[in-house]
């Protein structure tokens, strides 16, 4: 029988590089006509489900601290069990979650009914978005070792893959306090169609009726090339020293490449080569396996999972040369120097605003008129079109 839709907390919890950021945008964009059908999201910000995923993992993120997120898990978590309808709490590493602390979402969630989705992709495209993630979490991983690390079995597998990305490990740890019933698999369409398909499966899932709502999501294209990656990984051998976590990830993981570095033209996309085809079809097999065993209701088809080629030749990201690296460097540079330029044109009335009150308070009222007429002057600059 279909538990889809019932009323519970639904943790929509990986795996990353599934379309998880445009689902997310989606869901948020939409948050008060989701609210009107019934679903919930928790608290108030996309970024509290961030927050609360965190605070279980102790408050720490790819190694590094992460602040102002202790308490998030219990204030998201409350405000999903006393909804009495459909709530759903929603970030893709949710399922790196060891047993312990899953037991301790389910301890927290009570008695609610919960539901686990778990969002997947074709493997073959997964690796090389998760090597080019790592760019962006400080990482300087060579393509080849990387590429060695995720296909050994045992020892010297590369744990921090497979702690996203091992959907069967993944599914035999939430189906340990969920029934396979309300564990919603939902596969990402193959290349080629709608993209709003993955956004009717996904509410599929809460049984939400998708009429109406806004499907212009607009999401910067994360994707960079071999020439991106091996800046950023130059970048990161300094920047592990010089730059806090939280600038890293607010102004150049979050900024910088989606809006500058993902959008050069002619970058060499990353691919798998020909040669790990038979692993790619072991370790889909393993994962259908998985789920048919485990009795998961599938949103989809598996066969959206068979492993695809790039239909282009493979070029091995080792051999992108100095020059490339240089130009990519070259487009990081302008790229933050225009927005620094955007950002100080905006900042400036603000400023001379500011110096206006600053006189105010201290009584000089010279100083005050020349702030003012400085507001003026700018404004007037402005509407002409002459102002910086």
């Amino acid at each position: 029988m279909s538990t889809r839709g019932e009323d519970g907390v639904y943790l929509h919890v990986g795996v990353p590089k599934t379309g998880t950021t445009y689902l997310q945008n989606f869901l948020w964009t939409n948050r008060d006509r989701l609210r009107d059908r019934g679903l919930l999201l928790a608290l108030e910000r996309q970024a509290d489900h961030y927050a609360a995923v965190i605070d279980l993992q102790g408050g720490r993120f790819a190694g590094h601290e992460v602040t102002g997120v202790e308490g998030a898990w219990p204030r998201v978590a409350d405000q999903a069990v006393r909804w009495p309808r459909r709530s759903l709490i929603s970030h893709e590493i949710f399922g790196g979650l060891r047993e312990a602390k899953v037991e301790e979402v389910f301890e927290t969630l009570g008695s609610r009914p919960v539901h686990v989705v778990l969002t997947l992709r074709d493997l073959a495209r997964i690796v090389p978005a998760v090597w080019q993630e790592s760019a962006k979490n400080q990482r300087v991983d060579p393509w080849p070792e990387f590429l060695d690390r995720v296909q050994v079995l045992g020892k010297g597998r590369d744990r921090r893959f497979w702690r996203l990305q091992n959907a069967s490990r993944i599914l035999r740890t939430w189906a340990e306090f969920v029934p396979g019933e309300r564990i919603h698999v939902v596969t990402l369409p193959p290349p080629g169609a709608p993209r709003t398909m993955l956004i009717e499966r996904f509410c599929a899932a809460f049984d939400v009726d998708t009429r109406g709502l806004d499907f212009d999501i607009s999401v910067a294209n994360e994707s960079i090339g071999a020439a991106e990656v091996a800046l950023l990984q130059r970048i990161n051998t300094t920047a592990v020293d010089r730059m806090s976590w939280d600038d890293y990830h607010d102004y150049l993981k979050h900024f910088a490449v989606p809006n500058i570095l993902a959008a050069r033209a002619d970058s060499t996309r990353v691919t798998m080569p020909d040669s790990a085809q038979p692993w790619l079809q072991e370790e889909t097999q393993r994962t259908c396996a998985t789920i048919s065993e485990l009795g998961c209701d599938v949103i989809g088809d598996l066969a959206d999972l068979t492993p695809r080629t790039a239909g282009e030749a493979y070029v091995d990201p080792a051999s992108v040369t100095d020059d490339e690296v240089l130009q990519a460097a070259v487009d990081l540079s302008i790229g933050m120097v225009e927005e620094y330029a955007r950002l100080s044109r905006e900042t400036k009335p603000a400023a001379a605003v500011g110096d206006v009150l600053k006189s105010v308070r201290h009584g000089r009222l010279g100083d005050v008129r020349d702030a003012v007429n400085r507001v003026q002057s700018y404004r007037r600059e402005r509407r002409q079109g002459s102002a910086p």
